[in-house]
């Protein structure tokens, strides 16, 4: 359940702030491989 609020609470956030959310994505997708990340777009 604990787990379940957090995902909630992030897509509330993610909602709330979208160009922090986009900075996060952007270094997430400096972190992760290229093949990696056309696997998840």
């Amino acid at each position: 359940m604990t787990y379940s609020l957090d995902y909630l609470f992030i897509i509330e956030y993610a909602r709330y702030d979208h160009v922090f959310v986009k900075i996060i994505w952007h270094e997430i997708h400096s972190i992760i491989s290229e093949p990696v990340c056309f696997l998840l777009l």
